[in-house]
């Protein structure tokens, strides 16, 4: 071994030691930082329009950005955590009032049609109901539920300091890249050994999910939530904020959306409340303000931006959350994009016919 092999090989060792290290220091602060990340590439029009529309310093245009990304976001999500919580905490004793009253019992196993269609059915295939089961797993499942948004209620209010530590990290991550976003971008591709055009495609492709992802999605979530929460409202639903915040966060669902809270709340107030035009508005009040937001206001606000298949994006969200939790409904179409923009880089530059 000559002296320069040997020179390449301890600077190897000393690069990966300080890595791993380095790693070990970051590693409390990844999540937060990739948060900050999402957000500046969701927020970057807006310092845009702040440094070059209103001729403003990098540095003042970042804070004015960060400041309104904390008014807009921060506030109004620890105000919904209270009242969904408040709600959550009442939603199973709702449903076991519902249960001990009788009127699941009388819609189940009474003399209406559905009841009757159901034990003709189960007949049919040799099924004997067992109601007091099925009680206990309705039981189960709403206490899954409560405890869930219980849960993370209390993970935040026990833990306030950690929560806007976190925070605080990503909106210092987002101010950084802001501020200094060239120079990093500079230096990364400095270090890179792939070709400018395609670092940049890759870069590009990172802000454009993010705006997609967090931005359009996520306002198509809070009209969609918003309004049929609305509908819950007037229509006496109990627990509107849980419902809407649930709706919420299952519009950025492809194909499924809201559907998934809206069609069984209106089989609920024709089926057991018997409130047959209250339960068909709801229903076409839901679907017609998702089919729009869908189908008029999301391509219209993503415009030429990323478009990719929807069965894709549902895959990857449903994964996502598996492996991320919450997060993944944005981690989860981000790494899919992104892996589909290498593989596509792949494909021209170094794929042989």
């Amino acid at each position: 071994m000559n002296k320069k092999q040997s020179e390449v090989i301890f600077f190897t060792v000393i690069f990966l030691i300080l890595i791993y290290f380095l790693y070990l220091i970051f590693k409390p602060l990844i999540g937060p930082m990739i948060f900050g990340g999402i957000l500046a590439g969701s927020f970057v029009s807006l310092f845009r329009f702040f440094n070059k529309k209103k001729k403003l310093s990098k540095n003042i245009s970042a804070l004015l950005t960060c400041l309104l990304i904390t008014i807009g976001v921060v506030l109004p999500l620890l105000y919904l955590i209270v009242q969904i919580s408040s709600e959550a905490y009442q939603f199973y004793s709702i449903t076991k009032g519902f249960i001990e009253s009788g009127k699941l019992e009388t819609f189940l196993a009474g003399d209406g049609f559905v009841a009757n269609l159901i034990t003709k059915t189960m007949a049919f295939f040799g099924v004997t109901p067992d109601l007091e089961t099925l009680y206990a797993k309705i039981l189960e499942l709403s206490q899954n539920l409560s405890g869930t948004f219980l849960g993370i209620f209390n993970k935040i209010a026990g833990n306030l300091l950690g929560f806007f530590f976190d925070f605080s990290i990503a909106i210092m991550t987002t101010f950084v890249l802001f501020s200094q976003g060239d120079i990093l971008k500079k230096y990364v591709i400095a270090l890179s050994p792939l070709e400018s055009k395609d670092e940049e495609l890759l870069i590009s492709t990172f802000n454009q999910m993010n705006y997609v992802s967090l931005v359009c999605n996520g306002l198509g979530g809070v009209i969609q939530g918003g309004l049929a929460g609305i509908a819950f409202l007037l229509l006496g639903i109990d627990s509107p904020f849980l419902w809407t915040a649930m709706m919420v966060i299952l519009a950025f669902i492809p194909l499924l959306g809201i559907s998934i809270i809206s069609v069984p709340a209106s089989l609920y107030l024709i089926l057991f409340e018997q409130r047959l035009f209250a339960g068909i508005f709801l229903l076409v009040f839901t679907l017609g303000v998702a089919f729009l937001v869908e189908n008029w206001f999301k391509p219209k606000f993503i415009g030429n931006r990323i478009k990719i298949n929807s069965m894709f994006v549902l895959f990857t969200i449903i994964g996502g959350m598996s492996v991320f939790g919450i997060a993944g409904v944005f981690y989860g179409p981000l790494i899919g994009t992104l892996f589909l923009t290498t593989a596509k880089l792949f494909q021209d530059k170094y794929l042989i016919d």
